[in-house]
């Protein structure tokens, strides 16, 4: 799980899926993280109080498979008391990777096979370029905007990398595999996943030593092409900036939510930010966000009408 200061203390000019580093030295890695806590908290509007309780384990693991490939692995599981929902279960697996990585040695290709989390976007609260991010997360433990990118689960998908010393281009499918959702504690939930044909090419530039740049094509089944762009850039010693883009044309939030005639709109996402450290090393982050998707005023007057409609 990564927090503010551990994200701010990293690399400033990292996008989340910026080119992968040649990997014929690399050994196996792995790291395990084990969280729990008990309590009791009163309800809101409600008499009385419950008792509380979760325990998570994070498992991850990277290692060699021969000389030209790589086996990459990253689960979770949480057992909560009471239960997220009515009628879920009470322990979550979330397989959150398992894909194989082919590269030989000395070239500048990768092939992946398997389920993998592509994270797009430097942003630190709202990522309009994270095109693979609906319907990922099996359960919410944390509000941690970081920790959310990290617990939730990949799409299965074969993708394809080309590296060079200044930039990379990435072509990804991840075709179909189920059309509903599988709520059940240890299911693949390929449902939530893979319900829908998509396809991803991101190309990224390091335009110098103090920028870094990405160009991104979404596509998916039913949906006309969404372009996007990401930028971050090291301003100073102290002090990075980053900007998130994307446009397309979807439907809006209300046919979304509401059993309505599907209104579909040409709109743009964006998102702008700052980030200052001090000579303490705390981390100050200022950032602009942006939905053009989202309920304009007169959309929420519209939904008054309807009783339990805005909720």
């Amino acid at each position: 799980m990564l927090g503010a200061d551990a994200r701010a203390q990293a690399d400033a000019l990292s996008l989340e899926s910026a080119p992968v580093q040649k990997s014929e030295s690399i050994g196996s890695t792995q790291n395990v993280f084990v969280e729990g806590s008990i309590g009791n908290a009163a309800q809101r509007y409600r008499p009385g109080s419950v008792d509380t309780g979760r325990f998570s384990l994070d498992f991850s693991y990277s290692g060699k498979v021969g000389t030209q490939m790589r086996v990459m692995l990253s689960d979770r599981i949480d057992a909560i008391y009471p239960k997220s929902a009515p009628g879920a279960d009470t322990t979550i697996n979330s397989l959150r990777e398992a894909y194989l990585s082919w590269q030989p040695e000395g070239a500048n290709t990768v092939i992946d096979l398997g389920r993998i989390n592509v994270r797009s976007g430097p942003a630190y609260g709202y990522n309009p370029t994270d095109f693979f991010r609906d319907g990922s997360l099996r359960v919410i433990t944390s509000a941690d905007p970081f920790a959310l990118r990290q617990n939730r689960i990949g799409s299965v998908m074969l993708r394809a990398q080309r590296l060079w010393d200044t930039g990379s281009l990435s072509l990804a499918y991840s075709p179909k595999l189920a059309s509903r959702p599988d709520a059940g504690g240890w299911s693949l939930d390929l449902g939530s996943t893979n319900n829908v044909d998509r396809g991803l090419i991101t190309l990224g530039t390091k335009i110098s030593d103090k920028i870094n740049s990405q160009i991104l094509l979404y596509k998916e089944e039913g949906r006309s092409l969404t372009v996007g762009a990401n930028m971050s850039a090291l301003v100073s010693d102290a002090a990075t900036m980053h900007l998130e883009w994307s446009h397309g044309r979807e439907p809006d939030l209300v046919s979304r939510a509401l059993p309505v005639p599907v209104n579909h709109v040409t709109k743009s996402r964006f998102v702008g930010g700052a980030t200052y450290t001090t000579l303490g090393k705390t981390s100050i982050t200022a950032e602009y966000q942006y939905n053009g998707f989202g309920l304009k005023n007169s959309d929420w007057a519209s939904l008054s009408a309807v009783p339990g409609a805005q909720l």
